[in-house]
């Protein structure tokens, strides 16, 4: 009507129905977000969690006003797990938003703490291997492995004066 083309309609307000199925109530609420659904007086959220990558791990309707369950916590699913890499390891932490007092449909993503790898090498050799989340600062590993030496040689003699990097805060792998 407003002679701008868009991908998609957006319609809101509030449609009334004596009874609807779930499976049309979800692709109401995603395909028109702004639009409530109100069956026999009562309005309907679709809630759906997300794991970080995007993946839908359960899609369930609340009543408004009602609290989203934490489908963590009372065992609806198992706890999400995001694959660890070499530089990276993650914990599961909760969801992006709050649960409580639901008033549209609404979606929620599985957070996760990140750890960054920290390696301590005496030249090419790796000695330690760790992870601390990010901005926390990391114990000098000395007492868990030896002090590092390096060869003397004619002219030099070496001794282990510091690691090279900033132990007090882990910004980067």
């Amino acid at each position: 009507e407003n002679k701008v083309n868009v991908d998609k309609a957006i319609v809101s307000g509030v449609v009334s129905v004596p009874e609807i199925s779930k499976e049309l109530l979800g692709k109401i609420n995603r395909d028109f977000p702004e639009l409530m659904v109100s069956v026999n007086g009562v309005i309907l959220c679709t809630i759906t969690y997300y794991d970080w990558n995007g993946k839908v791990l359960h899609t369930l309707t609340v009543e408004q006003g009602q609290d989203a369950p934490d489908i963590v916590a009372d065992n609806t699913i198992d706890m999400p797990r995001r694959e660890d890499t070499l530089d990276y390891k993650y914990t599961y932490k909760g969801w992006s938003d709050d649960l409580t007092n639901i008033q549209r449909s609404k979606a929620f993503v599985a957070m996760y703490n990140t750890f960054y790898g920290v390696r301590f090498y005496n030249e090419d050799v790796l000695l330690y291997n760790t992870y601390v989340e990010y901005g926390a600062a990391i114990d000098d590993p000395i007492g868990i492995i030896a002090v590092p030496t390096k060869e003397s040689t004619v002219s030099h003699d070496y001794a282990f004066e510091r690691w090279d990097n900033d132990l007090t805060l882990i910004t980067e792998v």
